[in-house]
């Protein structure tokens, strides 16, 4: 595998993204703490839960649609329940996106139980959209069915199954850096300096929070991982709101790695710890061994010249202008020990 040879694998796995109900009326990613629940009447009116961030990104929600509801009735009844998933875009236009789901008819009473109600999704999703499920519920005459939500004891959720909402940006959005944190994808393992700085860059379509962590590894030519660089943490540097958000971490290499081309892994997890987004190349770089007989001589340079005389790390070279040359160290014997890779100085003359 040579340098900027594509093995990439991308991945963005559907997960299935829990979004309780909360106060006011909301969805979060935060699982409800303990204490008294909320209560709101189904049979009145529908009733609205919203993803309050529009989405920064574009993102996809396509298979199972679950909802796990606790609800209980004023009176023994049969409970028919209707859900919707709709989407207000950022021009104001609504698409309910989804007939509404109905839940099979079961036995309802004052108690609190919990429902389950699933049915299937499947959309594309882009910024600035705004996501609403709704919620209505038919009963016999006199029963008033009530949702509880909000508390660790009466969880009320939905499942979107969300996929591509963490991503790489677009184009090169993969880094690798020397210690001076210039580009490069060539590192010698002489160097004084064995580091390697690793950027990517990120976007977040629940913005930058619901990135939770970023994991790095480097793997060999055969694509195993160096124990040295296995799931090495990344973090947000510079911390900024705007997108693309830009993770940092760097890899001290031993000086005695393997010479070869090494490729780059990473893995991104949201807030809930689910595997959001996996990248498996192509950034790929470099480890070679400069020869330390080269690396001795040009650690001498710069050499210069005045009248003839020539100066290399504290050693004298000197020609005479009329005759034939003459050196106090045979130019030959210094060119032979570095293999000849430094060529001839400008003022030696075939």
């Amino acid at each position: 595998m040579g340098i900027g040879e594509s093995r990439a694998v991308t991945s963005t796995p559907t997960v299935g993204r829990i979004f309780y109900f909360s106060s006011p009326n909301s969805l979060t990613t935060i699982l409800p703490s303990s204490g008294t629940p909320s209560s709101t009447n189904l049979t009145r009116r529908s009733v609205e839960f919203d993803l309050p961030p529009l989405l920064l990104r574009q993102a996809t929600v396509n298979g199972n649609l679950n909802f796990s509801l606790w609800i209980a009735s004023s009176v023994q009844s049969t409970l028919y329940l209707n859900a919707t998933l709709s989407v207000k875009s950022l021009s104001g236009s609504w698409d309910n996106g989804t007939a509404p789901y109905q839940l099979t008819p079961r036995s309802v009473g004052p108690s609190p139980t919990a429902y389950n109600l699933v049915g299937s999704v499947g959309r594309s999703l882009v910024l600035g959209d705004h996501i609403y499920v709704a919620l209505h519920s038919f009963t016999i005459p006199k029963a008033n069915v009530t949702l509880f939500w909000g508390s660790a004891s009466y969880p009320s959720l939905v499942v979107l199954p969300f996929s591509g909402y963490i991503t790489l940006a677009g184009g090169q959005s993969v880094y690798t850096l020397d210690s001076s944190e210039n580009p490069t994808n060539n590192f010698d393992l002489n160097s004084s300096i064995p580091k390697i700085i690793f950027q990517a860059n990120f976007f977040s379509a629940l913005g930058k929070t619901d990135i939770s962590r970023v994991n790095l590894t480097v793997v060999d030519s055969n694509l195993r991982p160096v124990r040295t660089g296995t799931n090495l943490e990344m973090v947000q540097f510079p911390v900024t709101l705007d997108q693309p958000y830009v993770y940092t971490t760097t890899w001290l290499y031993p000086s005695n790695a393997s010479d070869g081309v090494y490729q780059v892994n990473i893995d991104a997890f949201d807030v809930q710890n689910s595997l959001a987004f996996s990248y498996r190349g192509p950034t790929t770089f470099s480890l070679s061994r400069t020869s330390p007989l080269v690396q001795a001589a040009f650690n001498l340079l710069p050499y210069f010249g005045i009248g003839g005389v020539v100066a290399v790390g504290g050693a004298f070279y000197y020609r005479r202008t009329k005759t034939k040359k003459s050196y106090l160290a045979p130019f030959d014997y210094f060119s032979t020990l570095t293999a000849g890779e430094l060529g001839k100085p400008s003022w030696r003359s075939s």
